[in-house]
């Protein structure tokens, strides 16, 4: 399920040159990004950025998520901050359609347009400011409600409306290596020049130019704009001729040379109003503000998750929180915690309770607007997507411990439960990672994985039990074990004496067995810390030393006899648990991949 969140993320990436730059602005890890980023490939089904020689640009995917991105980030912010004001039923909400009729490449108006109206919704809230890369896709924008007032500023550059930009046409080519330098214009104009697939004006503005100063060694392709951080780097020797605006200071781009054309051509970005509109006029003073002003990016933080406003309609919609929780398939407290989450950034309850039910209040009722509207534009997002990615399977990524063989009971349950859900949906692709258990933990709460299986509890994370525990065993070289055991099980006294080889504290295990000792105010120090199983038992198979381990997992070794399990006292029980982001709800699949799980697991 792709967060809001995550989109923020990605659109902050989108501006910045580099990953380590977007993180700084996020205020967030570079390794939080990175996961955040990699996890949206994953939903979205698509490779969203591409390793050029200047770095990373954005993909075809990538930009069409970014013209996806932006409206609902919109309304995100419109819905919090509506609801946040003094609302009553005679408040009125209107819809103001920003219209970008240019070749979208991410370029600086793009930029100069989201930092723009980020800043308007704030100011308004009674208005949903959307802008809508209208030929970028073709889709005409989606209503805010049957109600609302619906009207469109378009930018173009059609010989329509008032000029708002001026455009200078520019030759952009990488940075010789050698030199640094960019060559001079003449030197540029009598090499290989590329201009890329633009709209008719500047094509016509383009053609004027060219016969009036009689350049022509121009060769036309088809390629978008786009693509020029990619074109540039298989090109590095090609200068390419375009207007400005269809540049930015970002990733893929940045490191290109920019000579303006002597004598300058100037095509100019034009704004109509095709509909008056109280806050057109202020819409558009703020994009020319921001045009002007230099290269700014918006900072999207959303506080309100999708998975809330999908709680919030189901609340709306059957008016009793246990009805709202069954149809979501969770326990009630789930849905009252997240309902309290909501009313806690809005500052206001959204319901109250009468004798039929639970009733929006006049904030629940603007919320219901913007909840509306996001889902039309989820689901707007999903059709899309499908036809112009492609995408008609689907992703799941589950996380799992690793094991020291292949016998073990947890690898041969899963084994059996993945291959039995494997026959009822093979539409999905199914990934399985190994991992420890914290490196697992951290993944789920990112998102790089939806499930995962772990040995110990996590009270803080939604989880299921499997119904599945193993004693740990001390499982020691043979000699080590004649030398312990005298008939009688190891305590957690005499095991602090025992040269014990053990995984660090992101291992379950390891966790259980200090939990263990804490509670009777003991601890051990390992004579080794090892986080590969296979190696921790290939060692005690040579040297007089021991670990922790379920029976289940060297039982080849126990047969042959070269290692010996001695008994615990007290038992330190393995419980095995699915654990997934308290953010989300699972999937129809996720729960079937489950209940595979806990009937195969199930002695």
């Amino acid at each position: 399920m792709i967060e809001l969140r995550q989109l923020s993320y990605f659109v902050a990436a989108c501006h910045q040159t580099s990953f380590s730059k977007a993180a700084e602005m996020l205020d967030i890890a570079l390794s939080t990004l990175s996961v955040a980023l990699q996890n949206l490939e994953e939903e979205v089904g698509a490779q969203l950025f591409r390793r050029v020689p200047a770095g990373l640009t954005p993909t075809v995917a990538g930009r069409w998520l970014y013209r996806a991105a932006i409206p609902l980030l919109q309304a995100e912010a419109f819905t919090r901050q509506a609801a946040m004001r003094e609302c009553t039923e005679e408040n009125e909400f209107s819809h103001l359609v920003v219209e970008v009729q240019l070749m979208f490449s991410l370029g600086n108006v793009s930029k100069a347009i989201s930092t723009a109206l980020a800043g308007l919704q704030k100011d308004y809230p009674d208005v949903f400011i959307e802008p809508h890369w209208g030929s970028a896709d073709g889709d005409p924008a989606l209503p805010l409600t049957e109600s609302a007032k619906s009207s469109r500023i378009v930018f173009s550059y059609e010989k329509k409306g008032v000029a708002i930009h001026d455009d200078p046409w520019v030759l952009a080519r990488s940075l010789p290596v050698q030199s640094g330098e960019a060559p001079a214009l003449q030197d540029m104009l009598a090499g290989p020049v590329i201009v890329p697939a633009l709209p008719e004006p500047l094509l016509h503005d383009l053609s004027a130019y060219l016969a009036k100063h009689s350049i022509k060694n121009i060769r036309f392709t088809q390629d978008h704009p786009g693509t020029l951080a990619r074109l540039s780097g298989e090109h590095p020797d090609t200068a390419f001729l375009v207007p400005q605006s269809t540049l930015a200071n970002r990733m893929g781009l940045h490191r290109l040379k920019l000579v303006p054309l002597d004598p300058p051509l100037i095509s100019q970005v034009r704004v109509h109003i095709a509909d008056p509109h109280p806050v057109a006029e202020e819409t558009v003073r703020r994009i020319r503000a921001a045009l002007i002003s230099g290269e700014t990016s918006p900072l999207y933080q959303p506080q309100l998750t999708r998975r809330q406003f999908s709680y919030f309609r189901l609340i709306d919609k059957n008016r009793n929180l246990t009805a709202a929780a069954r149809m979501a398939k969770v326990a009630q407290p789930a849905i009252t915690g997240q309902l309290r989450k909501m009313e806690q950034v809005i500052g206001k309850p959204l319901f109250e309770r009468r004798r039929d039910g639970l009733v929006p209040t006049d904030a629940g009722r603007v919320f219901r607007i913007g909840s509306d509207l996001i889902d039309a534009r989820l689901q707007s997002m999903a059709v899309h997507s499908a036809g112009s990615l492609g995408r008609n399977r689907s992703r799941l990524r589950i996380g799992v411990l690793p094991s020291v063989s292949q016998e073990s009971t947890l690898l041969a349950g899963m084994t059996d439960a993945v291959l039995r859900w494997r026959k009822n949906h093979p539409q999905i692709d199914l990934q399985i990672l190994e991992a420890p258990t914290s490196v697992l933990q951290d993944w789920v709460q990112a998102g790089v994985i939806s499930l995962a299986v772990l040995e110990t509890d996590m009270p803080h994370m939604a989880r299921f039990s499997l119904n599945v525990e193993e004693p740990l065993s001390l499982i020691c070289h043979p000699d080590l074990a004649a030398e312990l055991s005298k008939g009688a099980a190891i305590d957690l006294e005499a095991l602090r004496q025992v040269p014990l080889v053990l995984p660090t504290l992101t291992f379950g295990i390891r966790q259980l067995l200090d939990a263990q000792l804490s509670e009777h105010n003991l601890s051990v120090e390992p004579v080794i810390e090892i986080n590969s199983l296979p190696m921790m038992i290939a060692m005690i198979r040579r040297e007089k030393l021991a670990t922790l381990l379920p029976v289940s997992a060297v039982r080849r070794d126990l047969e042959q006899g070269t290692l010996v399990s001695l008994e615990l006292k007290p038992h330190i029980l393995r419980r095995l648990f699915v654990i997934y982001s308290n953010a989300r709800t699972l999937t129809v699949a996720e729960r079937e991949l489950v209940r595979e799980l806990r009937e195969a697991l199930t002695p």
